[in-house]
């Protein structure tokens, strides 16, 4: 059986209510960072399934998701699973969560493991 980005999504959500505050937060904080840092991101661009500006301006609709639901997106599996992982969002936010569990030092390794499980991208395709 293959789950979709939103179901995967949902599933994180499920098993590791408690961790998804800093998720969502680390997020937002990369969205930033490719909107504040744009001359750099788009000089070291090379994802060659979305244009730079693409990536920007889903990076910048993540935000606005974020900004307007705030803690319910910690509170409603389903409302963070189709709001950051629906449609084309899904690419900038599994990106997000692959950076996070390889550059951040997580102190639960099961959630880690579930991250790399469910959103590597070599195992996901």
């Amino acid at each position: 059986m293959h789950l979709n980005l939103v179901e995967r999504a949902q599933l994180l959500h499920d098993l590791f209510p408690e961790e998804i505050p800093k998720l969502v937060s680390y997020i937002d904080g990369m969205c930033a960072v490719i909107i504040e840092d744009q001359e750099q991101s788009r000089a070291s661009w090379s994802k060659g399934l979305i244009s730079f500006d693409g990536w920007l301006n889903l990076a910048t609709e993540i935000q606005a998701i974020i900004k307007k639901h705030g803690n319910l997106l910690y509170k409603r599996h389903s409302l963070f699973a189709t709001e950051l992982f629906g449609w084309t969002k899904g690419l900038v936010s599994a990106h997000c969560l692959i950076v996070y569990v390889t550059t951040q030092q997580l102190p639960n390794p099961k959630f880690k493991a579930m991250i790399e499980i469910l959103f590597d991208q070599s195992a996901s395709a």
